[in-house]
């Protein structure tokens, strides 16, 4: 469960987690600038989509890391799986690679 002051409550859900796309938000919790991922689940397998996802994902990294991140969360809340290469894939920035596989 993410910290009270990283939920955004919006008619009593949490917008956070209703992402359909890789998103990413800059945080500042106690001094410190947090970026928080939400990495939905993905269902498809064709290469474009795949792509896309993966580069959304690259790009919310990109565009968090150059604001001076102190601290990461990455989470797939209410991620029930599918195709997990795309979701590694637009993680590599973080991982310190870029995997190659199938997809």
């Amino acid at each position: 469960m993410l910290p009270q002051r990283l939920r955004q409550e919006r008619n009593g859900t949490f917008t956070l987690f209703q992402a359909r796309y890789p998103a990413g938000t800059l945080k500042d919790v106690d001094g410190t600038r947090v970026a928080v991922l939400v990495i939905p689940a993905l269902s498809r397998s064709d290469c474009k989509q795949t792509h896309s996802y993966a580069g959304m994902l690259q790009s919310a990294i990109a565009r968090l890391a150059a604001e001076k991140t102190d601290e990461w969360i990455c989470g797939p809340p209410r991620n029930l799986g599918g195709n997990m290469w795309p979701m590694v894939e637009g993680l590599g920035p973080l991982l310190g690679f870029v995997p190659s596989a199938a997809h």
